[in-house]
């Protein structure tokens, strides 16, 4: 090969690596098996265009979507696995640049989703200034890639619209749970998830009340390709948090003292999994924060 041709050749690299990705790599429908088992070794080896900690970019071309996906998590590994299997070839068929965080809550309180989501965010924003943020529950599992986790153009984007547990009725037609996209704007501005959901139900209610109260219009996904198989459809639910509605009823009264920023929260560990960064925190117990003005209406 000649110096010109060598010249060449970086030029056209150059511009591929420059150029906009515009096309995305659709499968379409795949058949969910939630009842299959893998191996951390297995998915490693399955997904070598991954970089340590669960980052990819797109090789030929530039995302238009910088995105963190946040996984709450506790004793949900075999359903981790079967997430990786399915959603990582996901998102680089849509041309994502994204990392993928697993945030582990330890000790004995109740399950505390909403402010693991803003650790989450605290963390990420670490690493990147990330465009968007997909909140998204480890036991849900795209059937359609035509579904974009892409950056919302609109208002905060719901995906989670259908799911085999439910024979893909909208059982609920505003859900706002399971999976969310917002930009990073966006939930700043909404001062991201209340803290104070110790258990299960609500959080989502009350964060769809945030994103209304400051005027956004909440979007959803095409039920057409927004469907999901849930891998947990025998799990017991955990302890309902006691005083979920009337937390949910005075959403708005908080938003400014209740959310992004005010969780308190300590890193107890983080590794750079090659598929996922796994961070493992104590939360700071909101319990007895719950100003008794807020839920007295």
């Amino acid at each position: 090969m000649c110096a010109c041709d060598v010249v060449c050749f970086l030029m056209i690299y150059r511009i591929c690596i420059d150029s906009v990705c515009f096309v995305f790599m659709f499968q379409g429908r795949q058949v969910i098996n939630a009842s299959v088992k893998f191996t951390m070794e297995q998915l490693n080896a399955q997904n070598t265009k991954m970089r340590p900690g669960g980052f990819y970019t797109p090789l030929h071309c530039k995302s238009q979507h910088k995105i963190a996906i946040l996984i709450p998590y506790r004793n949900r590994y075999e359903h981790l696995l079967l997430f990786l299997h399915y959603m990582l070839p996901v998102f680089i068929r849509q041309n994502l640049e994204f990392r993928l965080y697993t945030i582990e809550q330890t000790g004995e309180c109740p399950f505390n989703r909403g402010m693991l989501f803003n650790v989450g965010v605290l963390e990420a924003s670490k690493d990147n200034d990330w465009g968007c943020y997909c909140f998204h529950d480890v036991d849900l599992m795209l059937e359609d890639d035509r579904s974009l986790y892409t950056c919302p153009e609109k208002g905060p984007r719901a995906l989670a619209i259908s799911m085999d547990k439910w024979n893909y009725k909208i059982v609920h037609p505003y859900r706002f749970g399971g999976i969310v996209v917002m930009s990073k704007e966006q939930y700043v501005d909404i001062n991201g998830f209340s803290n104070l959901y110790w258990g299960w139900g609500k959080e989502d209610d009350d964060l769809l009340a945030r994103v209304e109260m400051m005027g956004m219009t909440a979007d959803r996904a095409d039920k057409t390709f927004a469907r999901y198989t849930m891998a947990r459809k025998d799990h017991v639910q955990g302890p309902g948090n006691p005083i979920r509605y009337k937390l949910v009823r005075d959403a708005t009264y908080r938003i400014a003292v209740d959310g992004l920023n005010t969780t308190v929260y300590k890193v107890l560990s983080r590794t750079d999994n090659p598929l996922y960064t796994h961070i493992t925190v104590a939360l700071g117990d909101t319990r007895n924060q719950i100003p008794s003005a807020f839920t007295q209406h």
